[in-house]
């Protein structure tokens, strides 16, 4: 019925939404309408997140390999080792952040073969074995200030702008400071 109308107006509709937070938690904490929540409760579809998928990892990445190679005119391809380390990875992103991230290797890398080593350069893994298995050593706040340094000073070298920087880790200022002072890291970057 239109507003201020008397006329009923026979429609068919079906509405498929998306959301990616639970809408009946929502409705619980007041957040969401109830009354649109069973609306469009008909038919639920839960998609679990990428990480709990990592079968379709190696598929979806050879469909966005050919999708960007025929955009971009190359023929670029993932070796072996660089599919091991992208289905290591636990894609906080899901889908999306595994496209932007093969368009990303593909738009950047020099070499038609992508490795391994290109890959953990764009991803935040440790450069070797021995590596992972020293920041797992010692106690919790050790290992946690030892994560810390290095999440902190990987950051500092993709950003250079002390603005961009707080904002990508979530600190501020005088924080982000105290930390680069603390790790000595000001004198290793800068």
């Amino acid at each position: 019925m239109r507003i201020g109308g008397k006329e009923m107006i026979p429609i068919d509709v079906q509405v498929i939404a998306a959301s990616n937070k639970s809408l009946a938690d929502k409705v619980a904490a007041g957040e969401f309408r109830s009354d649109l929540f069973y609306r469009l409760n008909t038919f639920p579809i839960l998609i679990p997140p990428l990480r709990a998928r990592k079968r379709e990892i190696v598929p979806l990445i050879y469909m966005f390999v050919d999708s960007f190679n025929s955009k971009y005119k190359t023929n670029k391809m993932f070796s072996l080792s660089s599919l091991n380390v992208l289905q290591r990875y636990e894609w906080p992103g899901n889908v999306r952040e595994l496209e932007n991230l093969v368009e990303r290797i593909i738009l950047t890398s020099k070499e038609d073969i992508i490795t391994d080593e290109h890959v953990k350069q764009m991803l935040f893994f440790p450069k070797s074995a021995e590596e992972d298995a020293s920041l797992m050593e010692g106690t919790l706040k050790e290992v946690i200030e030892k994560t810390e340094k290095r999440v902190i000073k990987k950051y500092m070298e993709q950003y250079q702008s002390p603005t961009e920087l707080e904002q990508a880790l979530g600190l501020s200022r005088a924080t982000l400071n105290r930390k680069i002072l603390k790790y000595g890291l000001r004198e290793s970057t800068r």
